[in-house]
């Protein structure tokens, strides 16, 4: 499939485009329901609903070796995924690695060994509230890790280990009363969102350093004011604070300053790691930057990380949105990489890296990863694609977990080895006692599994015989032996034939007579209700002329019918109306109560603000 079928322009095109790549392509380990919800679903695992990760392009040989790691929400199964690059789901991470939300994951050092990293909790409006958890190579939780000093639950936006894990970043976002007078808030006290980052000990949470955005940008320098955006909050009140700042990202460089990136502000802010002034500000759009950016902009960015550093020029990357959703600064969504000059004050754009055809733009979410062979690995956020480049920018893989509804934050690719603690899922299945037996297999997580050896017996005891050696193919490996196994169990082999794991032993799925109807060779799908049968007529039987079709209703009564209404439907309905007549009724007795107090004794009287109207009431009747 070429690269041309993914010429995307906006956001608007993206269901249409996704959902014909969708349904061009051949799923032998899945099926899937694509019109509703596009999901694989797994006959050796049938409680897992992975979205499909639809590979449009890779040029193979320029693409880097290893797996994505995405965290889709708003998805059947939302959670933490490891893809490999052909598509092919490797872990689904929904029910064992908890509930809620995940996002971030990646893989990260701790303890002088690989282990993911993710966050996890509840979704707010534009942020959220839950803790960082570590797991090991067999997705198994190894560490909780929360803010500190007496700050609310750690958000979304950061959670990264430092130092082989000794350390974790992390965001916060807290509500705060704060003078609102300036923008319209009555009373003059009104409540922000303050963007906190802390860096805590990862077993003890102790706070090592803590940078809190009032202390250092005046809300004044938001480019979001309250109320504009869905998630940029009216600060009325606690529960809809303005967030003015919206703190996205934080990185760390070898001499212990910090890089954050503020989507409201358009900036991108250097912290002193020694009391958290602020060294310099990039801000991408207009005024208020230390640097003049020199032929290009950016805006609403997220991902902002450090590249290089000298005592004359900064490199850094970022992932610029240029949108808001309510307002658009640059027409499409890029990658960027950019050398900032301390000398004369300029900042300019080394590379870009922007989605395929026209390019993508989306208004929230996404980042930018550079590779340590320089490729560079796009999350178009909002729009749930993701994309590998070559340096030169040239996109060596596409492809999009296709649904309109499901977003992820990030998207990163890193080399991956796991052996879960749990063991290979085996299911097979028999037409009849005599028919072939087909294989169905499966294990969650694992990365080493090359092949597998199938073994059939007539009886749960055995002995059983090997049946068949085939190579692993996608998450479910699916084969068909042409004799009939009551029992069979798999074993996982990796590259060297090496023994890595046994299923249980599983009993031969057989239908039971007259239940097979929709049951096929490889597999019985839900059961269908069979048309009835016409019996025979008997020769004796009298000729009966058939019913008169009834009039045809009219088309008004016709369509009406056609909504299929419950009772419910009929009790809400009464409901609704006797609503709308009690609201018109008292409408209309206001209006005659205002109408009648305004023309006292045939003359007009205006009403204009003053005492209240009881304290001249008599003076009133008297003029």
């Amino acid at each position: 499939m070429g690269l041309s079928l993914l010429s995307v322009v906006d956001f608007s095109a993206r269901s249409i485009l996704v959902t014909g790549l969708l349904l061009a392509i051949a799923l032998p380990q899945a099926w899937a329901d694509n019109d509703t919800t596009p999901t694989s679903m797994f006959r050796s695992r049938p409680d897992l609903e992975a979205p499909i990760l639809d590979v449009g392009f890779k040029d193979a040989a320029r693409v880097t070796p290893g797996y994505f790691f995405i965290t889709p929400y708003q998805a059947p199964n939302p959670g933490p995924y490891i893809y490999d690059n052909d598509g092919n789901l490797v872990w689904s991470g929904f029910g064992s690695a908890g509930p809620q939300n995940a996002h971030n994951l990646q893989v990260c050092r701790y303890q002088r060994e690989d282990h993911l990293c993710f966050f996890q909790g509840n979704q707010m409006l534009g942020y959220c509230r839950g803790h960082g958890v570590v797991m090991d190579s067999s997705y198994r939780f190894v560490r909780s890790v929360q803010s500190g000093g007496g700050m609310p639950s750690s958000d979304m936006h950061e959670f990264k280990l430092l130092g082989d894990g000794k350390t974790a970043m992390m965001t916060i976002y807290r509500q705060k009363q704060w003078d609102m007078s300036e923008w319209g808030i009555k009373n003059g006290l009104g409540w922000v969102l303050e963007s906190v980052f802390q860096e805590v000990e990862t077993d003890t949470s102790k706070v090592l350093f803590e940078w809190r955005s009032l202390d250092h940008v005046d809300p004044s320098a938001a480019y979001t004011l309250p109320g504009t955006t869905d998630v940029s909050g009216d600060g009325l009140s606690k529960w809809s604070p303005w967030d003015y700042f919206h703190i996205n990202s934080v990185d760390k460089d070898e001499n212990g300053d910090y890089l954050i990136s503020a989507r409201h502000t358009n900036s991108v802010y250097k912290v002193s790691g020694q009391d958290g002034h602020i060294i310099w500000t990039l801000r991408g759009s207009e005024t208020g930057s230390d640097f003049t950016c020199v032929d290009f902009s950016f805006a609403m960015q997220h991902d902002a990380r450090w590249i290089s550093q000298n005592q004359t020029h900064t490199l850094i990357s970022l992932y610029n949105n240029g949108d808001s959703g309510f307002h658009q600064w640059t027409p499409v969504s890029t990658g960027m990489i950019i050398a900032i000059h301390h000398i004369d004050g300029t900042a300019r754009l080394i590379k870009s890296y922007g989605g395929p055809g026209d390019g993508i733009s989306s208004a929230n979410q996404g980042n930018m990863q550079i590779l340590p062979n320089k490729n560079v690995v796009m999350g178009w956020g909002k729009n749930a694609f993701l994309s590998e480049h070559a340096e030169n920018g040239d996109i060596v893989f596409f492809g999009g977990i296709a649904t309109t509804n499901i977003m992820h934050y990030r998207v990163y690719k890193f080399p991956w080895v796991a052996k879960p603690v749990d063991i290979p899922a085996m299911w097979t299945y028999s037409r009849t006692k005599s028919s072939a037996t087909a294989f169905y297999v499966s294990w969650n997580g694992a990365t080493d599994v090359k092949s597998w050896t199938f073994y059939g017996s007539s009886s749960m005891d055995g002995p059983f015989v090997p049946v068949a050696t085939i190579p692993k193919s996608g998450f479910e490996t699916i084969w068909k032996d042409i004799e009939h196994h009551a029992f069979t169990f798999a074993e996982a082999l990796d590259a060297n034939g090496k023994s890595l794991a046994n299923s249980t032993v599983t009993a031969t799925i057989v239908p039971t007579n007259g239940v097979e109807t929709g049951c096929e060779e490889m597999h019985c799908d839900p059961y269908v209700e069979p048309e009835p049968k016409e019996e025979p007529k008997h020769e004796d039987e009298k000729h009966e002329e058939p019913e008169p079709e009834p009039e045809p209703e009219p088309e008004g009564l016709n369509r009406f019918r056609k909504l299929n209404l419950t009772p419910w439907h009929y009790v809400w309905i009464i409901l609704g109306s006797l609503a709308a007549v009690i609201l018109l009724s008292t409408a209309l007795m206001y209006f005659w109560r205002c109408y009648t107090r305004r023309f006292s004794k045939g003359r007009y009287v205006p009403i204009s603000p003053g005492p209240h109207p009881h304290d001249d009431f008599e003076k009133l009747g008297k003029d």
